[in-house]
């Protein structure tokens, strides 16, 4: 974020992102609202972040603020054209049992978030550790998308999950965000190979474990999250 750089210690920083989180957010983007309806943007602003990561609905949300599905709609609509949250839909083929509608939501600037959430803590001792990781990925990836490329997530109904997929031309490379790992493979992705055995590879990011291992004839790379750039290039994408 602009400006917290040039901030002497974090009180200063938090009072900056403070600031912002009012004139950027809660004003700017608000005059994109009609006035009754800021109290629940407000709600709504507070749901996003507290789920960060996981599956979103409009009903559901619509519910918890207490304004029309379409309304939620058009807010997150809003908040995504803004840059202030980027929605992630879920990725299917068709195929039995798989989610095909989901969509997942993602703040972008994890500064401003804890600014919402009042919460500067480090990132050891959060509960909400697992989706600081992987919006660092989510943006990374983001950053790294090409006119032929595509992010979506997977998800089948008996909760298999891989946190993302990363398309080039279409055929889907998997991607999970794991905090730690002693090589153990994620327990989706077998099935994933089963249902797209065109997947070329899968990477599994975490703090420290590095090394290669096969599952079903593909390799499963183990990076930490900083070698993600060079697994990709390595993979072609």
């Amino acid at each position: 974020m602009p400006g917290l750089l040039g901030e002497a210690g974090p009180e200063a920083k938090q009072r900056l992102l403070a600031d912002i989180l009012e004139t950027y957010i809660q004003k700017d983007v608000k005059s994109l609202i009609r006035e009754e309806n800021i109290r629940a943007f407000n709600n709504l602003l507070l749901l996003l972040a507290e789920s960060q990561g996981s599956l979103i609905s409009e009903n559901s949300l619509a519910k918890e603020v207490g304004l029309t599905p379409r309304t939620i709609n058009q807010h997150l609509s809003i908040l995504e054209k803004t840059y202030v949250c980027h929605q992630l839909h879920s990725y299917a083929r068709g195929m039995a049992g798989e989610l095909k509608k989901s969509k997942k939501a993602y703040l972008f600037d994890l500064g401003i978030r804890n600014a919402m959430l009042r919460d500067f803590s480090p990132l050891a001792g959060r509960r909400d550790a697992g989706a600081l990781r992987e919006t660092f990925v989510l943006l990374e990836l983001l950053s790294r998308l090409k006119p032929d490329m595509e992010l979506r997530f997977w998800r089948d109904r008996t909760g298999r999950e891989v946190d993302f997929i990363l398309l080039k031309n279409r055929i889907p490379l998997p991607i999970e965000v794991k905090s730690t790992t002693r090589g153990s493979v994620p327990s989706a992705l077998p099935e994933f190979f089963r249902r797209y055995p065109e997947a070329p590879a899968a990477v599994v990011l975490n703090d420290s474990f590095e090394r290669d291992v096969a599952l079903q004839g593909h390799p499963v790379l183990f990076r930490a999250l900083t070698g993600l750039d060079s697994a990709l290039t390595s993979l072609g994408y």
